[in-house]
């Protein structure tokens, strides 16, 4: 017999590991499995596959969610260049270690 879930998320890279947490937040209970094709968490900002150099095409503010600022999470000016290395961090540091809090 199969496993059931309650949802399931493709993708762990920004938008899936937000949904998995607005999820939980929403209900402590539910039970999701994410589903990545990756060797590690982060999708294209993932720590296999970011290079030096490699810049988020946007500043700061517009990769902050209402609970998450990462110019204050990484102490970053307003309207700053993102690395890949500081996106990998974000997600990593900060939104996994708040999705694996909620759990």
């Amino acid at each position: 017999m199969a496993n059931h879930h309650d949802v399931i998320i493709l993708g762990a890279g920004f938008n899936g590991l937000i949904a998995a947490k607005t999820y939980l937040q929403i209900k402590p209970s539910i039970d999701i499995l994410i589903l990545d094709s990756g060797d590690a968490i982060g999708g294209v900002w993932s720590k296999s596959r970011i290079y030096p150099g490699l810049l988020y095409e946007m500043p700061t503010p517009l990769l902050n969610f209402s609970d998450f600022d990462m110019c204050r999470e990484l102490g970053m000016e307003m309207w700053e260049d993102v690395n890949a290395a500081q996106v990998n961090k974000f997600l990593v540091c900060r939104v996994l270690s708040a999705l694996t809090c909620v759990l």
